[in-house]
């Protein structure tokens, strides 16, 4: 919690990789505050009090946050929430002068969504009681000189229209209330062959074996694949240039029929990548581009994903397994650790960048393809592999 001008506000203790990170600011006066760089501004309530609620997924390098605001009425905090993929629906923002202010309602889009309910009050020395059945994140009560804070949430199991909920000041004056809700993260392909791009919600399921029509996987969204996602040899259609896919890991750990990328679009993965017994083959293209942008271990099974593999983002990835097949690898800005397993590439770059490394170990690195190159300010561990 930081108040006054211009306050700087921490970043939560443990937060990860992925987490969708709240920033809330109420102002006590008739101030707004400057939208920090690299947030969205996900709500606002423009009378006084004054809420501002902005959102940003972590790529865990943040430290802190300064909210331009000239005023000295300003508190501002930030909650970490995990397992989240996305924001989905937000009330309308209710006002009161009264020692009570009750949040409207919202429509959740699916199950077992998250709403979380943001309330402030004006400058004084006075305290919050919670709305029942919440859980309570902050409890900022106001003072002589900021305004208070509370933030609760709870777990809305069905989809459809929320309860209000009631806070109460400890004495009556401006109060002001707000909610958002949130979407579950975790998607389960099912139904069999299928296409994954940014629409089609057909294939996806909250569960395994469940229902289909959950949301599009975001970079925010473990992606799972097995024995209930489809029987027989089936495929995943990427078959676009303009195709871009997102999840933060994909694990085909349980899935042991086989699956067949079509075609050659980008996929960007935030963690590991895991395959199982079944077998991945590709058509109609090289192989999709695989992107990984956040630290993880790929086990392959000793099997190939085919398609290009590119290192991004100071990524440390660290191989689980051997892998065999071509496909073109680079190392643009990030740790690439092989752990003494075996290599098969069509080709292994690394970029011009102190930032692109490679350790070696005691792999063996086979290439079959076009020669390999390795920027001069690379940092390559060659160790004792052949």
């Amino acid at each position: 919690v930081a108040t006054g001008t211009n306050p700087i506000v921490e970043v939560p203790a443990g937060y990860q990789i992925r987490d969708l990170l709240v920033l809330t600011v109420a102002v006590g006066d008739a101030v707004a505050p400057t939208t920090p760089a690299g947030w969205t501004l996900l709500s606002s309530q423009t009378t006084t009090p004054r809420i501002y609620i902005y959102t940003k997924f972590s790529n865990q390098t943040e430290s802190s946050v300064t909210v331009t605001v000239a005023s000295t009425t300003t508190a501002a905090v930030m909650v970490a929430y995990r397992g989240v993929s996305n924001t989905d629906t937000i009330s309308a923002f209710a006002t009161a002068t009264s020692t009570t202010v009750a949040t409207n309602t919202l429509t959740t889009s699916f199950a077992n969504e998250y709403v979380v309910s943001v309330y402030a009050m004006t400058t004084g020395a006075d305290t919050w009681t919670a709305p029942g059945s919440t859980n309570t994140r902050v409890d900022l009560a106001g003072t002589a000189s900021a305004a208070g804070i509370l933030i609760v949430d709870e777990l809305q199991a069905a989809a459809g229209t929320s309860s209000t909920r009631t806070a109460t000041s400890s004495a009556s004056k401006a109060l002001a209330a707000g909610s958002f809700s949130i979407i579950p993260s975790g998607r389960y392909w099912v139904g069999g062959a299928g296409t994954w791009n940014s629409t089609n919600t057909t294939n996806w399921s909250f569960s395994s074996g469940g229902a289909g029509g959950a949301p599009v996987p975001t970079a925010q969204d473990d992606v799972f694949f097995n024995a209930s996602s489809g029987a027989g040899t089936f495929t995943i259609n990427v078959s676009a240039n303009s195709v871009t896919i997102n999840a933060k890991s994909i694990d085909a750990t349980g899935f042991t029929n086989t699956f067949n990328w079509v075609g050659f679009g980008t996929i960007n993965l935030y963690g590991n990548l895991t395959l199982g017994a079944g077998n991945l083959t590709t058509s109609g293209g090289g192989g999709p581009t695989w992107n990984f942008r956040g630290n993880g271990t790929i086990d392959t099974k000793g099997k190939s994903t085919n398609g290009n593999w590119t290192i991004l983002d100071n990524a440390v990835i660290n191989m689980a397994s051997e892998t065999n097949g071509a496909m073109f690898t680079t190392i643009t800005s990030g740790t690439f650790n092989t752990n003494n397993y075996t290599m098969r590439f069509s080709n292994f770059n690394t970029a011009n960048s102190a930032a692109a490394i490679a350790n070696l170990g005691s792999s063996v690195i086979l290439i079959n393809g076009t020669p390999s190159t390795f920027g001069a300010a690379s940092v390559m561990d060659f160790g004792t592999s052949t």
